[in-house]
């Protein structure tokens, strides 16, 4: 038993008429109804070349933006060598400082107060500058990092077209 017998005679006009409405050629051949879909095939054809197209063309844009992304991470590594070498700079000059300090906490008296005070007030003052030095130190460091993770990602934000426009007017 053949399956098109099961469906009604009426209903081959309708089928027919969405086949060719669809741009499908519909013709009788010895083996019964067939179906040639000629044009359909080139339509996906077209399709396959434009979202081959659209891959190419995304390929270049994340190849383009993984670029702007390494640069900016390269240049922060080369401003974290920089900030690395200013703060061991100031770490030299900070020591240089207590040194200082040390020495001429041994050599300081204060004529009008006795040797033990004289002690504990350069002591204090000794205590207070490292308390001081640590803390600017600490925050200058913060400030430097922050300040280079900003530079960092703006440098590999990416820019559309408009955007670009924008700044520059």
């Amino acid at each position: 038993m053949n399956p098109l017998n099961l469906i009604p005679r009426s209903a081959y006009a309708v089928i027919i008429a969405v086949l060719m409405a669809t741009s499908c050629k519909v013709h009788w051949d010895n083996q019964g109804l067939v179906i040639d879909i000629h044009k359909e095939k080139v339509k996906v054809a077209e399709l396959t070349s434009a979202i081959d197209h659209a891959n190419a063309t995304a390929a270049v844009q994340t190849a383009a933006l993984s670029k702007k992304v390494l640069e900016a991470q390269n240049a922060a590594k080369k401003r974290e060598v920089i900030l690395l070498a200013d703060a061991q700079s100031a770490k030299s000059a900070l020591d240089g400082l207590r040194m200082s300090t040390s020495q001429a906490r041994s050599t300081f008296s204060l004529a009008h107060v006795p040797s033990y005070a004289s002690t504990e007030l350069t002591g204090t003052v000794l205590k207070l500058l490292d308390q001081c030095s640590e803390r600017y130190t600490s925050v200058a460091a913060d400030a430097d990092r922050y300040t280079s993770y900003i530079q960092e990602v703006t440098q590999a934000w990416p820019v559309s077209p408009e955007t670009k426009a924008v700044q520059q007017n």
